[in-house]
């Protein structure tokens, strides 16, 4: 499988930022059952958008943040409800 992560527009995130989790491989699915606008949203080509939001550290290892249901945007930038319970 091949990961990256991913801001909103689906551009690469920098290490270091929080983003989203891409997915591909060749044995993933091809969408829901008969549920086309999650498919839409899940499924981007040869890629699948898991819903994890992660951050990979610049030694390639991630860290999980949550789920991007659960993410807040403070000041313009997608923070995980950890990341603010921290601060």
């Amino acid at each position: 499988f091949e990961v990256k992560l991913c801001d909103e527009d689906g551009a690469e995130v920098a290490d270091g930022d929080i983003g989203a989790l891409w997915v591909k491989g060749e044995s993933r699915a091809l969408g829901y059952w008969q549920q086309m606008d999650d498919t839409t949203r899940v499924f981007r080509g040869e890629w699948c958008v898991t819903g994890d939001t992660l951050r990979r550290n610049a030694d390639g290892t991630f860290v999980y943040c949550g789920r991007s249901d659960e993410m807040l945007k403070v000041h313009g930038r997608w923070l995980a409800p950890a990341e603010v319970e921290i601060a």
